[in-house]
C-alpha cells in the first residue's frame, strides 16, 4: 500500500470513529430515557397503587414521605446510571482518541517520509540534469573544435589546390 493510500484510508478510518462514537453517544441517550420513562412510570403507578390501597387522608403524610424518599433514590440511581454511562463514553472517547493521536503521527510521519522521498527523486533528477547538461557542453565543444579542424584542413587543401592548379604553383616548382 503506498502513502497515499494509507493516508485515504487513515482518514476514513477516522470518520469510521467518529461515526461509532456518535452512535454510542445516540444510544446511551436514548437507554438513559428509556430508563428514566420507565421510572418516572413505575413511580406513578406506585402511588397509584398506594393511594388506591390507603384510601383515606389519615396516613397521606406518611405515604408523602415514601414517595419523596422514593423519588430521591429514584433520582439518585438515575443519576448513578447516568454517572456510570458517561464514565464509560469517556473512556470510549478516551480510547478513540489515543488511537487517532497513534494515527495522526503514523500519518504525519508518512507525510515527511513521503516529502523527503519526493524531496531525494526531484534531486536526483536535478543532479542528472545537471550531468546531462554538462555533457551535452562537452560534445558541442568537441564537435566545434572538430568542425574548425575540418574548415581549416579543406581551407588549407582548397589553397594548395588553387596555387597548385594555378600558375603560382608551376613557377615555384
Amino acid at each position: 500500500m503506498d502513502t497515499k493510500e494509507t493516508i485515504l484510508h487513515e482518514i476514513e478510518e477516522r470518520k469510521n470513529f467518529t461515526t461509532i462514537v456518535h452512535t454510542v453517544q445516540v444510544d446511551l441517550d436514548e437507554k438513559v430515557q428509556n430508563f428514566t420513562k420507565t421510572v418516572d412510570l413505575m413511580k406513578s403507578e406506585f402511588k397509584q397503587k398506594i393511594d388506591e390501597h390507603i384510601g383515606g387522608n389519615s396516613n397521606q403524610f406518611a405515604i408523602n414521605q415514601n414517595i419523596a424518599k422514593l423519588q430521591k433514590n429514584t433520582i439518585d440511581t438515575i443519576s448513578h446510571e447516568i454517572l456510570r454511562q458517561r464514565e464509560n463514553m469517556t473512556k470510549i472517547i478516551d480510547n478513540v482518541n489515543t488511537d487517532l493521536n497513534d494515527k495522526m503521527k503514523n500519518f504525519t510521519s508518512n507525510v515527511v517520509l513521503m516529502q523527503s522521498s519526493g524531496q531525494k527523486k526531484i534531486d536526483e533528477h536535478i543532479e542528472d540534469n545537471r550531468n546531462q547538461f554538462t555533457e551535452v557542453k562537452q560534445d558541442i565543444a568537441n564537435i566545434r573544435t572538430e568542425m574548425e579542424e575540418k574548415i581549416e584542413n579543406e581551407i588549407f587543401l582548397k589553397n594548395e589546390e588553387f596555387y597548385c592548379n594555378g600558375q603560382y604553383c608551376e613557377q615555384s616548382e
